[in-house]
């Protein structure tokens, strides 16, 4: 696993894996909640309270005990952004995105939300509205296209359209980013391609779940066709 960007600090602290927690800020790393206002815990700390707190006393949380402080600014990631200085609406189109909402997407595109916006910290950096759409939600991955959103996007640590698309085995998202252009033999920042994506015995695992009764080998094969084609 990558050393990841603290989502709180944006230091390189040594995250790797879920449930690390960060030895500069106290934040324990959970992808469920990279992102701005989906609530830690019982007590509604959220990141973007985490990342107010930090600045205001240097610790993640009130119950967090005083932390080491960074000795190297290197460690600090350049493209870390905390959460109040993106634009309302950018924050919105990537939620909106993520969850498939395909007119809220259009509407916020439509006026004037960044397409190629992406959160900059954790297991998710640099993932764009297009990546999270990618992961089967076809209609918004037209739309999103139709903004011009690149279609061979990839994020600082894994994932890219294709790649999201090849997870969840959306054969009609692979011909509309083939068609836009996306590059079937760029792999993601991790060095996966959407191609050897199809290998991970978690995908036949996922679609048995997804799909009960369904035959996984013929999705799967339905999909390596698609990926060849090269009209």
């Amino acid at each position: 696993m990558p050393d990841l960007t603290c989502p709180c600090c944006g230091y390189m602290s040594g995250l790797t894996d879920q449930y690390d927690i960060c030895g500069y800020c106290g934040w324990m790393h959970d992808p469920n909640i990279e992102f701005p206002d989906v609530p830690e815990d019982a007590a509604n700390w959220t990141l973007r309270k985490a990342q107010r707190f930090y600045m205001a006393h240097g610790v993640s949380d009130p119950g967090v005990p005083a932390m080491r402080e960074p000795q190297d600014e290197t460690l600090k990631d350049p493209e870390w952004m905390p959460l109040d200085a993106y634009r309302s609406d950018d924050l919105k189109l990537l939620l909106a995105a993520q969850r498939g909402e395909t007119d809220e997407v259009g509407a916020l595109l439509g006026s004037g939300a960044a397409v190629e916006v992406s959160f900059r910290h954790g297991i998710h950096h640099s993932w764009t509205s297009l990546i999270w759409a990618a992961h089967g939600y076809g209609r918004t991955v037209q739309v999103l296209l139709g903004y011009g959103a690149n279609p061979n996007a990839r994020g600082k640590h894994s994932a890219s359209p294709l790649v999201a698309a090849a997870r969840t085995c959306s054969v009609e998202i692979v011909k509309a980013l083939m068609r836009a252009g996306a590059d079937p033999k760029l792999p993601d920042n991790s060095g996966i391609s959407a191609a050897q994506q199809l290998d991970s015995p978690s995908l036949v695992q996922w679609l048995l779940v997804r799909e009960p009764g369904s035959d996984p080998t013929e999705r799967i094969e339905r999909m390596r066709r698609a990926l060849s084609e090269t009209d």
